[in-house]
Formats: C-alpha cells, sequence, structure tokens
C-alpha cells in the first residue's frame, strides 16, 4: 500500500526536490532524444539513464541522512531525560522521607529505613506529624508535615517542568508517567 503522507513528506524533502528538477530533466532528455539521430540519441538516453542512477543515489543518501537524525534525536532526549532524573531520585527520595516520617511516631523514628515507602502503619502512628523531623535540613520549628507537603509541591513542580521542557517524541510511556505521577499526588 501507497502511504501518501510520506510521499508528500519526501517530495517536500531535498532530496526529493533534487529528484524532481532530475526527473524533469531526464523526461526533457528523452524528449528531444526522440528528434534527433541515433547517436546523439544514444548520448541523451545514457544521460538520461545516468540521471535516474542520481536519483536512486540521492534518495538513499537523504534516508540514511533522516535515520541519522531521528537516532541522534532519540539520544538527544534520552539524555535530557537522564539529566532531570538524577534530580527528579533525589526529589522522589525526599518524597518518601517525609512520607515515613509522618507516618511514624516520634520514639520509632530512628528506626525507620527512609529509602522505601513504610508500608504497616496505623492512624495513630501520624500523632507526631506536628513535630518536626528532626532532619538538618528542615528548621528547627518546621512541622515534619509541613516539610511533606513542600516536597510534595517541589515533586509536582519538578514534573510539570519536566513535561513542558521535553518534547517527549521518542519516549512518550515516560511522558504518562509523569502525568499520572502527577495526578496521583493531587488525588491522594
Amino acid at each position: 500500500m501507497i502511504n501518501m503522507k510520506k510521499i508528500t513528506k519526501w517530495l517536500k524533502s531535498t532530496a526529493g526536490k533534487i529528484s524532481g528538477i532530475l526527473l524533469l530533466v531526464f523526461g526533457i532528455l528523452v524528449f528531444i532524444g526522440r528528434f534527433v539521430n541515433s547517436d546523439l540519441n544514444s548520448i541523451l538516453i545514457g544521460i538520461a539513464t545516468n540521471l535516474v542512477g542520481i536519483i536512486v543515489t540521492v534518495s538513499f543518501v537523504q534516508y540514511f541522512l533522516d535515520k541519522q537524525n531521528v537516532l541522534n534525536e532519540k539520544k538527544e532526549e534520552r539524555n535530557t531525560i537522564l539529566r532531570y532524573n538524577r534530580i527528579m531520585e533525589y526529589l522522589i527520595k525526599r518524597f518518601i522521607c517525609y512520607f515515613d516520617i509522618i507516618l511514624t511516631t516520634l520514639d520509632k523514628r530512628h528506626e525507620l529505613d527512609l529509602s522505601c515507602f513504610k508500608d504497616n502503619y496505623k492512624f495513630s502512628d501520624m500523632r507526631d506529624l506536628y513535630v518536626g523531623s528532626h532532619l538538618v535540613r528542615d528548621g528547627l520549628f518546621q512541622p515534619a508535615v509541613e516539610s511533606f507537603y513542600n516536597t510534595e509541591k517541589k515533586l509536582i513542580e519538578f514534573c510539570n517542568t519536566i513535561i513542558c521542557n521535553i518534547n517527549f517524541k521518542y519516549y512518550s510511556e515516560i511522558s504518562d508517567l509523569l502525568l499520572k505521577l502527577v495526578e496521583y499526588i493531587k488525588a491522594g
């Protein structure tokens, strides 16, 4: 099946424009060749045949250049995502840390593993969420819940920044995951 979208895109490319001009010259040479003697006709047909070879060569060169451009764009997008990922990892770790802190009583906070979500807690464990987190990076009198919400806000803002600054032409699933994360945090 002929894909008209691809043909139109090719015709608008440099290779398509050059090929169109060469095809026009080919047609003119073949047309003129019909009205001249056989020696000149042979020369014109030879030139026209070489033009077809040039058209094929130009098309293949354009195809490989386009493929290389796609690979370069994909690599650049991947590198950009990885640069953002370093900050994202840090924000997620802080988010998990504060999540666990607000779900842990003051007397058990020293037992926390701040690298993963606490999964066994009771509502009564939240009784110290307005007490400071006792982390050096927080203010002396700043409640843990306030630190949690500040980190949550930064995480959402950073996700929105990533979504706005990266096109996600090749890694659209990451964009979808970021949107789901923002929706999940805002809903929860």
